[in-house]
């Protein structure tokens, strides 16, 4: 099979969109489990793991698409640029050590991304901390 950039860089875009789409799945049923109750289980459900996971995946999904696409955008450039003069495509084994790399870094990146602002010493930096009121009346699922 022949690897090229630009299909292992739609592969990742299809990747991408595939988590943010069992994100938004996943959303929607819980939406549909807790309709009724959701301001009772908000905090509960801010606050639990699967909230927590299921954001990974959400950023995760977010990253890969948009840093694939800017590294097909910058390939397409180079492409362009070099159009004018003569420039030799790397083939073989080398063209694919380097989409393998550079689809490597694409996914390390998003994924630790994704998961830097859940750790216990940064989550000061990246998560503001929230505390909701509970003896306002504005949050009536709190009584």
């Amino acid at each position: 099979a022949v690897v090229s950039t630009q299909s292992t860089g739609i592969f990742l875009i299809g990747v991408g969109d595939l988590l943010v789409g069992l994100y938004l799945v996943y959303i929607f049923i819980g939406d549909a489990r807790h309709k009724q109750m959701f301001c009772k289980k908000q905090t509960e459900w801010m606050t639990n793991w699967e909230c927590s996971f299921i954001g990974v995946v959400n950023f995760t999904g977010t990253q890969i698409s948009m840093i694939s696409m800017t590294v097909l955008s910058c390939m397409r450039c180079f492409r362009v640029k070099n159009t004018l003069r003569y420039c030799q495509i790397p083939r073989g084994r080398r063209s694919v050590l380097i989409i393998s790399f550079v689809s490597f870094i694409v996914v390390s990146t998003s994924i630790l991304m994704a998961i830097l602002p859940l750790l216990d010493k940064l989550q000061d930096f990246f998560i503001n901390g929230i505390i909701y009121e509970t003896t306002n009346p504005v949050f009536i699922g709190f009584n």
